[in-house]
């Protein structure tokens, strides 16, 4: 017997009867009126998929006809398509979004979206965050939707830009608004990696006081998610997720169906399934379990991913001397890292001062001295034998072994003179292997770093190496190389350094592509406040989520701002509104983000689009002149 889920259930329309009559719409371009059946036959999918689960239907008010026309999705994507083929207008797209989208006498149409949130049952009116109409048109627009849309229920404007979201107090006094942040809070469903797996259905509080091993054919409900997860076949969390959280990329990598789904460990439905197989896919709008009575054959047998023999230099390696050709000598964060350091003199943005990388070669003499290199290789002779024991012990022991033995106090001395003619104090010091921000290989949270504090008797230079160097044998590391069917007889540890920031204004990861709409402009940012994880964040706390815009893209998008939700730890910032960063410090970052995309672009193999093409960097704002700091740049693998 096979049983199928909808848990997000069917789409919710405008609020009808079940008596209503039904009528075919589906061969109509337009209708100048729009009720609950229309509706349906007309709505697809938003361009843009910043939320889960949304039906949307365009709409085009004609100023000198004064006529609305809602839009069959069927017979016209996009406004400009409508226009040229029902008002034979010959414009440009680009004169067209110039005149269109601006507050100006050229003005021919209102554009925008009615979009349903059958979660949270909600007609939302949308703008293009890009459009800089005035208070007055939208009242006016907004009126004659009303007007023109049979419905019981109430119809909001989305406040989807820092635009809006400063003109609030005087929108709500017009008409209804929706804030971002509420929109998204109430929002039961996020995809984060759209694929499809079968496995047992195993639910689970806390993944690390298990005592008995999960499987890699389990699919698991977390009511807590932690920064690191075991190798499985897919996952449901209940907190939402960063689209650069370690869950996200974690799915993305490993190419296994995740979903979002509040409240999803109680829920009923799923916990009837609870210790049954199932199959589980997940789409952008929703995810579909399926009852299953067995598990379908599966080849798990990966291309073996080979790591290059790495070289040893017997030398502390300033950042300047280091490119992406020294991948192979420090690693590929510090490598990437340098690349940063050229890329600044030519920018506006700093990397974090004083830094230097401790290459190879100094693992790879502790580990030899240590005993662990020998018990390294007992472990990969009994991997190809065995891989899928469980070594928990064999890396314990590798650990032990690196960080009980002393580190050469010849290296130590080395460091500390270099890190005394330094004005900071305290430094990060940031595993960078081979394996790990690489193409098709993250990595992202597998391995450790450690802060060094030049007046703490605990947070020491030789602790700080030990530990760093011995996380490469992490047990979720290590496991997840061998899901990667990676070669790890060269697998080593580099270590970058550079000054830390006990105190920052603003933190934040960047993704140099439009995850929500595929080739298209646009710059995704998670930023947050102080340094409250953006990736990691306790009690699910909720962090800046925008798209922006470079200027070199297209004078349409200057100065837009497309919010999704805003921080939690609201704080006015320099401008005084709701998001971290001002616009001159949103259009400074997208403008730098840019210039780190093309330049890496030009260096890194890739054969997509360059809309398609992804860096994932981490960024700061100093805490008092609100400098921007990039402090780490990697290949997005998705």
């Amino acid at each position: 017997m096979r049983i199928t889920i909808y848990l997000l259930f069917c789409l919710i329309l405008l609020s009808c009867g079940a008596s209503q009559k039904v009528t075919n719409y589906s061969n109509k371009p337009y209708s100048e009126k729009i009720n609950d059946a229309i509706f349906e036959n007309f709505a697809a999918e938003p361009l843009s998929k910043k939320y889960g689960n949304v039906r949307a239907v365009k709409i085009i008010y004609v100023l000198k006809s004064a006529k609305m026309y809602y839009i069959n999705n069927a017979f016209a994507i996009y406004h400009h398509d409508f226009t040229e083929k029902y008002f034979n207008n010959n414009q440009g797209l680009n004169v067209f979004n110039e005149n269109n989208y601006s507050d100006n006498p050229n003005r021919e149409y209102f554009l925008g979206n009615i979009n349903y949130y059958p979660e949270t049952k909600q007609y939302i009116f949308e703008l293009s965050a890009s459009d800089e109409m005035g208070i007055e048109n939208i009242e006016k627009f907004y009126n004659l939707i009303v007007s023109s849309v049979e419905t019981t229920r109430k119809i909001s404007l989305m406040l989807n830009s820092n635009r809006l979201l400063d003109m609030k107090a005087e929108l709500e006094k017009k008409m209804p608004v929706t804030d971002p942040s509420v929109l998204y809070k109430n929002l039961k469903y996020q995809a984060i990696a759209n694929f499809e797996a079968e496995g047992r259905l195993i639910f689970v509080e806390d993944i690390t006081k298990l005592t008995t091993p999960l499987k890699r054919t389990d699919i698991v409900v977390l009511k807590n998610t932690p920064l690191q997860i075991p190798i499985l076949s897919g996952l449901i969390v209940n907190e939402f997720q960063t689209p650069l959280s370690h869950v996200s990329i974690l799915g993305q990598n490993r190419k296994i169906p995740i979903f979002a789904y509040r409240n999803s460990f109680d829920n009923s439905e799923l916990r009837k399934l609870e210790g049954q197989l199932i199959k589980l896919t997940v789409t952008d709008t929703n995810f579909i379990i399926k009852k299953i009575e067995f598990l379908s054959p599966t080849n798990n047998t990966r291309k073996r991913y080979l790591l290059k023999e790495p070289e040893f230099v017997d030398s502390l390696i300033d950042t300047k001397f280091i490119d992406i050709k020294s991948a192979n000598i420090v690693g590929n964060k510090a490598a990437m890292f340098g690349e940063l350091h050229f890329l600044s003199k030519q920018a506006t943005f700093k990397i974090p001062e004083s830094s230097f990388a401790i290459p190879f070669h100094y693992y790879q003499q502790h580990i030899e001295k240590s005993g662990a290199q020998a018990l390294i290789q007992n472990l990969l002779a009994k991997l190809q034998t065995n891989p899928d024991a469980d070594y928990t012990i064999d890396l314990q022991n590798i650990r032990n072994a690196i960080e009980n033995f002393v580190v050469d106090p010849k290296i130590v001395a080395k460091i500390n003179t270099r890190l005394q003619k330094s004005p900071y104090r305290t430094f990060r010091f940031r595993s960078s292997t081979n394996a790990e921000d690489a193409p098709g290989f993250s990595g992202a949270g597998l391995y450790d770093s450690k802060t060094v504090d030049l007046d703490s008797e605990k947070k020491t230079i030789s602790r700080a190496m030990q530990k760093v160097w011995a996380s490469l044998w992490n047990d979720y590391a290590f496991n997840e190389r061998v899901y990667f069917n990676m070669d790890q007889t060269n697998c080593v540890m580099g270590i970058l350094v550079h000054r830390s920031f006990p105190d920052e204004a603003v933190n934040g990861v960047a993704i140099t592509k439009n995850l929500y709409r595929n080739d298209y402009p646009g710059f995704v940012i998670n930023a947050q406040f102080g340094d409250v994880s953006v990736v990691s964040p306790e009690n699910d706390i909720i962090c800046d989520q925008f798209i922006c815009y470079p200027e070199q893209t297209d004078e349409f998008y200057n100065n837009t701002v497309d919010v999704i939700t805003y921080s939690d730890l609201f704080q006015s910032n320099l401008s005084g509104n709701k998001l971290t960063m001002s616009i001159d410090e949103i259009k400074n970052l997208a403008s730098q983000l840019e210039k780190i995309k093309r330049y890496f672009s030009r260096k890194i193999k890739y054969y997509g689009t360059y809309a398609s093409f992804g860096m994932d960097i981490e960024f700061k704002l100093s805490k008092d002149r609100r400098e921007l700091y990039i402090k780490q740049a990697r290949v997005f693998n998705d």
